[in-house]
């Protein structure tokens, strides 16, 4: 995606620079421009990964927080699967191949300084292509900011690097050697009195964001992320495009019972694929289908070729029984009051 920064881009991000929470309501409130304009601007520097609304967490407050840089030299054949399987690690802020004696620079922050030893030999050491690493622990933090303003100059905007986390809004990653665990069986969310006919409806109901790595991922990490995130799958990317889904059952036929090491394969030695995706208007019976017919448990929602979302068997089972309830209620309402 490319365009032109306006004015009003810079005031929304200098707004919610000052405040991250502030409602779409009040900012267009205090720029006097309508709510849609203020929702439509950020769904546009969101999309396009100009911005990433989050918190920001200032490590150098925390006295056991360890941040450091680290230059790596690679195997310049390898230099982006290298740069990729860094930036899969949740430790690591920032990524950059750069010009000079390195070849990239990361920036990490870890819990303690006892995990330097491990993060460099074990993970980042470990990754094939790694050559040499120069470390530099950061002994005092003068300034941590995230308030950089956008100058006048910079107006036209290319494709910016989105965090790690998904499409279309995206940030996040993998420390130990565990299988995903099984997260807290939690109340479903309660969809209330609406219809959830589509694959659609049902994002618009459980957000879009989707969790991906990229195929030079270590499994190794590919499993944190489940881990971390509670979930059973992961879509892989090759930039936006989408190539293949890793799943749980991918570890346990491809790895386990292989007898390999999750941290010696790439995600793209073990995935998945052939992927079954659907549109946004796609049916939910139609949904169901297709996951009963091929035994999978997750569809990603492609809007032509652009990924928008990811549904579960779950979200399809709660998004059937909701329509149930609404149409019952429509009925009930129609035999108690004449109309819906």
């Amino acid at each position: 995606m490319s365009y032109t920064l306006d004015n009003l881009d810079r005031q929304v991000v200098a707004l919610l620079q000052r405040d991250g929470r502030m409602p779409n309501v009040e900012i267009a409130r205090e720029l006097g421009v309508a709510e849609g304009t203020v929702r439509k601007r950020l769904e546009r520097l969101i999309d396009s990964g100009i911005i990433h609304v989050t918190a920001v967490v200032n490590p150098g407050v925390l006295s056991a927080a360890t941040p450091v840089f680290v230059g790596v030299e690679v195997d310049l054949q390898r230099l982006e699967q290298v740069a990729a399987a860094l930036a899969a690690m949740p430790d690591v802020l920032r990524v950059a191949i750069v010009a000079g004696e390195y070849d990239i620079m990361l920036e990490a922050v870890l819990p303690s300084i006892d995990r330097l030893l491990p993060f460099l030999r074990d993970r980042v050491g470990a990754i094939p292509g790694v050559k040499h690493t120069a470390t530099f622990q950061v002994l005092e933090l003068s300034k941590w900011s995230s308030d950089w303003s956008i100058p006048e100059e910079v107006g036209a905007i290319k494709s910016a690097p989105r965090p790690a986390r998904a499409v279309p809004s995206g940030a996040a990653m993998p420390t130990a050697p565990r299988l995903p665990e099984t997260p807290p069986v939690e109340e479903p969310k309660r969809t209330g009195n609406r219809s959830m006919r589509t694959a659609n409806d049902v994002l618009q109901f459980k957000g879009h964001d989707v969790w991906w790595i990229s195929p030079g991922t270590t499994v190794f990490d590919a499993l944190e992320l489940m881990s971390d995130r509670g979930i059973g799958a992961v879509l892989v990317l090759d930039g936006e495009r989408l190539v293949g889904v890793l799943s749980e059952r991918d570890y346990a036929r491809k790895v386990i019972l292989l007898g390999k090491s999750s941290k010696d394969t790439l995600v793209s030695e073990i995935m998945t694929d052939r992927v079954f995706t659907v549109q946004p208007d796609a049916l939910v019976d139609v949904c169901m289908r297709i996951m009963t017919d091929h035994h999978i448990r997750h569809l990603p929602v492609l809007d032509g070729e652009k990924l928008v979302g990811m549904i579960s068997i779950g979200d399809v089972v709660n998004a059937i029984i909701a329509e149930q309830r609404f149409v019952i209620d429509q009925l009930r309402a129609y035999r108690e009051y004449g109309e819906p």
